[in-house]
């Protein structure tokens, strides 16, 4: 109750009992950054945000324990609802203790309240079609982006997903100029144009609200199990070769995002722009990018910050190598398989450039994969033509770290859970590893 009392009411009773007498406490929250350093400090940083008692919409927590039982850390997401407003206020507070079971490091983000219903707006007939026949609607989550998604049942019909793109909501969307990008791609044939054995899920796509909505096979049952070996990765590979290649080059088309937007997502002017709003990702990558020289060496950090300040020299190196349509997210967790191949979901992210971008971006999910992420890009090197020592793939990983090393940085210190944090410096040691394997072909 003491731990609840201090985090949804800011309550200071109790925190000797909870807190260590040197317990740094971290918040990026809307439009202020804060940090305490000591038990009367933090307690009055958090009694700040309260005021008054808040009433609790919504209380999980996920405990770690050590082998030997013992709590060493916990995340709590807290929903709550200010006294005296009508506006819910969401939280994620992640604690680590000591070995006395005391809060040595207590870090907050905030993060969109749940949303219970779509956003407003008028159904086009195709939507108007499937929701008029709905027997079930579930909210399915909208992922770090934070769009609406749901599944539909409709009565007769296969289940549906029904994903909301409005640009209020999408903070992907808002950064890297692709209001409706998955719509507009699909509605150009963009998507219909894809190679045998890969395909997209959307059936279709429409104006809704200030926004569009679009409608996809529920492949839920149908997603790529994880982690996967290397043949299966091999053979997904070859498909998104085949992709690559399908359209010849340049490929330009203006639903795209451009290297410089897809790459600039986590970039510090990006994640400035978001200062005000509650999404709970750009506040953890700005979190990393404050604590990058104390978590990597200098001569990276230095290299992060030279590629992500002044990115004109390495995007166009690299697209001396051609342009070409790209997934943008092409990680296993959006890709199905079914009689007819991968079929690769969520295109919220599609960009254009070289297929090295691509490959750099799979590098960062070693935890999808039962192999070893050079492996993975040994497979590239054999069937994309790119060389673990090629200049586009040393470009596009060096590239890739200016946004992918900062992003890691925080869930490397500030992650509750022991084994995450270990798992996350040892992706972070192959980043590092990157950057410096090519910073020699830097221009």
């Amino acid at each position: 109750m003491a731990v609840r009392s201090l985090i949804a009411e800011g309550s200071a009773d109790g925190v000797d009992s909870l807190y260590n007498p040197d317990v740094e406490l971290v918040a990026y929250l809307p439009g202020e950054v804060t940090h305490a350093h000591g038990r009367q400090d933090a307690a009055r940083s958090l009694g700040s945000w309260h005021g008054t008692p808040a009433a609790i919409a919504s209380w999980e927590v996920q405990d770690f324990a050590g082998e030997d039982g013992r709590l060493l850390g916990a995340d709590i997401d807290v929903e709550f609802l200010p006294s005296g407003s009508d506006t819910a206020l969401r939280r994620r507070h992640y604690l680590i203790l000591n070995s006395e079971g005391l809060i040595d490091r207590h870090t907050i983000f905030p993060a969109r309240p749940y949303r219970h219903s779509p956003p407003s707006g008028e159904p086009g007939p195709r939507l108007e079609a499937v929701l008029s026949r709905a027997t079930s609607r579930v909210l399915v989550g909208g992922g770090y982006s934070g769009s609406y998604i749901e599944k539909v049942v409709p009565d007769g019909g296969p289940p549906v997903v029904i994903k909301y793109l409005t640009p209020e909501s999408d903070w992907h969307a808002q950064s890297t100029n692709g209001a409706g990008r998955e719509a507009l791609l699909f509605l150009g044939g963009t998507l219909d144009q894809l190679p045998a054995g890969v395909s997209h899920a959307v059936l279709a796509a429409e104006p809704y609200g200030s926004g569009w909505a679009v409608i996809s096979r529920d492949l839920t049952d149908h997603l790529l199990a994880r982690p996967a070996d290397l043949a299966t990765i091999r053979s997904y590979l070859s498909g998104l070769r085949d992709m690559h290649l399908m359209a010849g080059e340049p490929r330009q088309d203006a639903a795209l995002a451009t290297l410089a937007e897809r790459w600039g997502l986590w970039w510090p002017t990006t994640l400035a722009a978001q200062f005000h709003d509650p999404d709970t990702q750009p506040k953890q990558v700005a979190r990393g990018w404050d604590i990058l020289d104390q978590v990597v060496p200098e001569d990276v950090g230095a290299v992060v910050r030279q590629v992500a300040y002044a990115p004109d020299p390495v995007i166009g190196a690299l697209e001396e190598y051609g342009r070409c349509l790209l997934h943008g997210d092409a990680h296993l967790g959006n890709v199905a398989r079914d009689a007819s191949g991968f079929v690769l979901l969520d295109w919220g992210l599609a960009t254009t450039g070289p297929p090295a971008v691509e490959a750099a971006w799979l590098a960062n999910f070693a935890q999808q994969y039962t192999c070893s992420v050079d492996e993975i890009l040994t497979a590239v090197g054999d069937l994309w033509g790119l060389g673990r020592d090629s200049r586009a793939l040393k470009l596009a990983l060096v590239g890739q770290a200016s946004s992918v090393i900062p992003a890691l940085t925080s869930a490397a210190v500030d992650y509750p859970d022991p084994a995450h944090r270990r798992f996350t410096q040892t992706k972070l040691a192959w980043w590092v590893a990157a950057v410096r394997s090519g910073a020699d072909v830097l221009p």
